[in-house]
């Protein structure tokens, strides 16, 4: 089920939780300013009359508290024109200041081939349990300045099966980021792709993914790939038999916009 942030208040939370789990049976979900996320994680549980009334309540406390999850995330940023020593130091003022849990990710900052350092922040937020894509520019002077962000996205797996796996630098405009997830039957691969427009914006461009699938004898193979083209609206499916593939299917859908600023994974509006 998806997972969304409400504001900035922790009782807001517990009550939503306490009420979706304890008295509507339905897993805890969390809530942001834009409902869409949460009307998606409900609609199984909409036909239900307590549970209209309660999105209904949900959506008039959303309408009074507008830009909180923004503010919040604006908050955790660090100033968009200062100059960094490193990617490091960046990901420390992204964190507020103090070194964060986890560690990053990111291409290599040290290479002078390109002027473009990729990477993703993790361990920020509250709870320290979200993450944050990132584009830094290499100055002249020496440092590094923020380009581009994302905003923060929830990325905690209890479990420790899921994670960012690496950060690839296709060129100055084009990088990608992948995440694992590993199951029993091998790994769930997805990468996101990403590139900057020639208007200058950065956008989601692409996402390619991978299901694993135990064999007959218990080894393990590819069940299928997808790789869609957010851009064109192609999307190319392979099925596999036995690790061999099969004629692949191709199909013409339409995606709305997907800035990086507003990029976080597993989005159900990337498989529609």
């Amino acid at each position: 089920m998806k997972t969304v942030i409400l504001g900035n208040s922790g009782s807001g939370k517990t009550w939503l939780a306490e009420r979706l789990s304890k008295f509507h049976s339905v897993p805890v979900v969390h809530l942001d300013s834009k409902l869409h996320p949460l009307r998606q994680a409900l609609k199984p549980h909409m036909c239900r009359p307590d549970i209209r009334r309660l999105f209904l309540v949900l959506s008039v406390t959303a309408m009074w508290r507008p830009g909180l999850a923004a503010a919040a995330d604006a908050a955790s940023a660090p100033a968009a024109n200062t100059v960094h020593a490193s990617v490091a130091a960046y990901v420390k003022a992204a964190a507020g200041g103090r070194e964060p849990d986890a560690p990053w990710l990111s291409t290599e900052e040290g290479s002078p081939a390109l002027r473009r350092v990729f990477g993703v922040a993790l361990g920020l937020g509250e709870g320290r349990r979200q993450a944050r894509v990132f584009v830094l520019e290499r100055q002249a002077g020496g440092g590094l300045r923020e380009l581009a962000r994302s905003k923060l996205f929830d990325f905690f797996d209890a479990s420790g099966r899921t994670d960012f796996e690496i950060v690839e630098a296709q060129s100055e405009r084009r990088f990608s980021l992948q995440i694992n997830a590993r199951s029993a039957c091998g790994v769930h691969v997805t990468i996101y792709r990403f590139a900057q427009l020639d208007a200058g914006d950065w956008v989601l461009s692409g996402m390619d993914a991978r299901t694993p699938r135990c064999g007959r004898t218990g080894e393990l193979e590819t069940a299928s790939t997808r790789s869609t083209n957010f851009l064109t609206g192609k999307r190319i499916d392979q099925a596999y038999r036995h690790d061999k593939p099969g004629k692949p299917s191709t199909r013409q859908l339409t995606f709305p916009p997907f800035p990086l600023a507003e990029f976080e994974p597993f989005d159900s509006r990337h498989e529609p």
